[in-house]
C-alpha cells in the first residue's frame, strides 16, 4: 500500500509525533497468536491490515456490517473470525472486543461534501466513541485510524503535523467528524485507554474492493479521468 502515515502515542500529555510502518502496529508489541480485532475490515485500510496480521501469525476477528443479500469477496477464504453488527450496538462491540489484545478501528464513512453530516457523525464520532470505550473496558490497546484531514494546514506552507492547529481546510462534515472522533478517543485515553491515533494521507493499494481511492486510477485507465492535480516538485 502506498501511503504516508504519521502516528502518536495518545495521552493526556502533549502529543509526541513518531513515524511507523504498518507492521510496527503489531510486530514486536504483541505476542504471537494474540487476538486483534479490526473494524472496517472490508475497506482498503482494514482489509490490508487483516491480511498483514494474519500473515504475521495473529488471530484476527473482523467486525463488519451485515452483508445483506450481496456477495462479499473481501474476506472470502481468510481463516479469520467474522462478526456482523453495528457500531451503534454496544453489546455487539463488547462481544467483538472480548479477549482482544489490540483493536484496530478503521471503520468510517467517507464523503467529501456538505451532505450526510448526521450519518457521518453517527458513524465517525459516535461509532469511534463506542469502539474506544469497548476497547478500554476489554483492556485492549487501540489503534484509531483517523485522517490527515483531522489536522490543520500551516499558513507558512511548511509541512503540517499532529501539532498543527485546525484550520486551512474546507470544513466539510468529513473533516469535522474525523477531528471530533479523535477527541472522543482522547477522552477515553483520559479514562485509561492505551491508544495510538494515525493520520494517513491519500492511500492507494491492493485489496481495494469497492473501490475507494483506487477509483481514480480506474477512471484514468478508462479515459474518464482527464484531470489530475499539478504537484510541486520536491527539492
Amino acid at each position: 500500500m502506498i501511503a504516508h502515515t504519521s502516528s502518536f502515542r495518545a495521552s493526556s500529555s502533549p502529543r509526541q509525533p513518531t513515524h511507523a510502518t504498518g507492521r510496527q502496529a503489531s510486530g514486536g508489541l504483541l505476542p504471537p497468536g494474540s487476538l486483534v480485532v479490526v473494524t472496517g475490515a472490508t475497506g482498503l485500510v482494514g482489509n490490508n491490515v487483516v491480511r498483514l496480521l494474519h500473515a504475521d501469525g495473529y488471530r484476527v476477528r473482523a467486525l463488519v456490517r451485515p452483508r445483506g443479500t450481496g456477495v462479499d469477496r473481501s474476506l472470502a477464504d481468510l481463516p479469520i473470525e467474522i462478526l456482523e453488527g453495528s457500531l451503534r450496538d454496544d453489546q455487539f462491540l463488547e462481544r467483538g472486543c472480548e479477549a482482544a489484545s489490540l483493536v484496530v478501528h478503521a471503520a468510517a464513512m467517507v464523503h467529501i461534501g456538505r451532505r450526510h453530516g448526521d450519518e457521518m457523525w453517527r458513524s465517525n464520532v459516535d461509532g469511534s466513541r463506542r469502539v474506544a470505550r469497548a476497547a478500554r473496558e476489554a483492556a485492549a490497546k487501540l489503534v484509531h485510524v483517523s485522517s490527515v484531514d483531522a489536522i490543520g494546514l500551516r499558513a507558512d506552507g511548511q509541512p503540517a503535523d499532529e501539532e498543527t492547529p485546525p484550520g486551512g481546510l474546507h470544513e466539510c462534515p468529513y473533516v469535522t467528524t474525523k477531528r471530533e472522533a479523535e477527541a472522543a478517543v482522547l477522552a477515553e485515553v483520559e479514562r485509561g485507554l492505551d491508544a495510538v491515533i494515525v493520520n494517513p494521507v491519500y492511500m492507494l493499494g491492493p485489496w481495494d474492493w469497492k473501490p475507494s481511492s483506487g477509483r481514480m486510477l480506474l477512471e484514468v485507465a478508462s479515459g474518464k479521468g482527464t484531470f489530475a492535480p499539478r504537484l510541486k516538485r520536491l527539492r
